[in-house]
């Protein structure tokens, strides 16, 4: 069973990963050289690391203008801050779960 602790050092250290990422694309932008992809970046995003990338998006100044990139963003963002409140109240957890392991498997 996954703890709490453990769902943290998870959250923790992918937005590092994330964030450096992020930090090396912005870098190989400068210099004209080969670039992390934005469906690399929102496949972490989606991995639970969206907020280690949109901290890096406002520091670093970069993909903000890049509509397509920032509403998919924003996006996972939203519909993560939507289950984590989900998971936090015990009867929409419990129906959550439900519709989980009934559509998807688990």
């Amino acid at each position: 069973m996954l703890t709490a602790f453990g769902c943290a050092i998870y959250v923790v250290d992918a937005n590092l990963v994330t964030w450096h990422l992020f930090y090396a694309d912005n870098t190989r932008a400068v210099r004209n050289e080969w670039r992390v992809s934005d469906q690399a970046l929102l496949v972490c995003a989606l991995l639970g690391d969206s907020v280690g990338l949109k901290l890096a998006q406002r520091h670093f100044r970069h993909k903000t203008r890049k509509q397509a990139f920032a509403g998919s963003l924003n996006l996972i963002v939203i519909l993560q801050v939507v289950a984590l409140v989900l998971m936090l109240v015990p009867e929409c957890r419990a129906m959550l779960l439900g519709w989980l392991s009934r559509y998807v498997g688990a």
